[in-house]
């Protein structure tokens, strides 16, 4: 089996290729931004240096975008992730990354095989160890951090892409 293709799509991805995005969607572009403004919220506040450390932040950050996706998109329940963030940790950020580990951890975890958990954790479905088995460290969250994570660094379909079924 070749893994050739003449249609380099994912070279951008790899910083092998510059591209330029015609067209863009506003809504896009603020994400875009949102997402930018937390990475060097979380970089600045964590004296991002090492290639461990970047490889670190952006896993975090990929772990962040598939909570929102998951949120999103009925993985998890409606709003379960942004309200359990915004519920169980402080205004200040301090305990946020505490919170996000833990969660990870959780969810990288199968139901079987967890601690006795508070419930609004242990709601959370086994996601799987691709994403989440790693017990790598998470930066630490500032206010102006938790603040952007709250505010949905991006968007699918926000308030909600499901419907309910409210008698």
């Amino acid at each position: 089996m070749s893994c050739t293709s003449t249609t380099p799509t994912f070279l951008p991805w790899a910083g092998l290729e510059k591209t330029a995005v015609v067209n863009e969607n506003p809504a896009d572009r603020k994400a875009a931004e949102k997402l930018a403004r937390l990475y060097d919220d979380l970089k600045e506040a964590n004296d991002v240096q090492s290639d461990e450390q970047r490889h670190a932040l952006n896993v975090f950050l990929t772990r962040l975008l598939f909570c929102f996706f998951a949120e999103d998109t009925g993985i998890f329940e409606d709003g379960q992730f942004s309200v359990g963030l915004g519920s169980h940790t402080a205004d200040d950020g301090s305990d946020s990354s505490d919170y996000l580990r833990r969660l990870f951890r959780i969810m990288g975890t199968p139901e079987d095989q967890r601690e006795s958990l508070p419930q609004h954790l242990a709601a959370f479905p086994f996601v799987g160890e691709s994403l989440f088995g790693d017990d790598l460290p998470v930066p630490d969250i500032t206010r102006e951090g938790r603040s952007t994570i709250l505010e949905r660094v991006i968007s699918i379909g926000r308030p909600s892409t499901r419907t309910s079924s409210v008698p």
